[in-house]
């Protein structure tokens, strides 16, 4: 029976053991931008998934609902954008991630204060019965629920995406490092391998 010749090419390895090395050695380097990556993903991919949510309620007139969609796609587009970027080890993902991030905020921030101002002005929070009475203790209940919940949603919402800024931008001093300390063929065969 004939040898392979698969078999001779791969027993034979072309990578000596301070090549195997530099690789295992760039690879632990890069683990915390490679982590800052999938946390994008993820972030690009939940931002997306909101969007697709909130984009049918823009069909039936909600105006709010039509920017919020908007906003959130370009969002998340950039956190995918950024995400690859971080994967080539490309120093200028950071600020695009850092800069989406303060988007992400506004939007949010936007988001509340329309919706409070919506709720405020909703005609039927005036009158919502024939009973002046009930009309008030309505209105007693919906305007702190109303404050309480967006309030809520942008002080987390915001605090998260301020955070989650500050965390992409801490990263452009790992990447500077890796790229100074790595060489040009691992670098190279990390990025080829993604």
């Amino acid at each position: 029976m004939m040898p392979d010749p698969r078999d001779t090419i791969i027993s034979t390895n072309p990578l000596s053991p301070e090549h195997l090395q530099a690789l295992t050695d760039a690879r632990l380097r890069s683990k915390k931008i490679r982590r800052a990556a999938s946390a994008a993903a993820l972030s690009g991919w939940s931002l997306a998934l909101f969007a697709l949510i909130t984009a049918p309620f823009g069909m039936f007139g909600d105006w709010l609902s039509i920017i919020t969609a908007i906003g959130l796609t370009i969002c998340a587009i950039n956190e995918l954008r950024g995400s690859s970027m971080l994967k080539r080890f490309n120093p200028r993902a950071t600020t695009l991630l850092a800069l989406n991030q303060l988007g992400l905020c506004l939007l949010i921030l936007f988001y509340c204060a329309a919706s409070i101002y919506q709720t405020l002005h909703s005609p039927s929070l005036k009158q919502a019965s024939a009973n002046p009475e009930l009309d008030d203790m309505m209105s007693g209940m919906i305007l702190p629920l109303t404050y309480g919940l967006y309030g809520i949603l942008a002080i987390v919402g915001g605090l998260t995406t301020l955070l989650t800024a500050w965390y992409y931008q801490s990263r452009a001093k790992l990447i500077r490092a890796f790229l100074s300390q790595t060489p040009d063929w691992v670098l190279q065969t990390l990025r080829a391998a993604g």
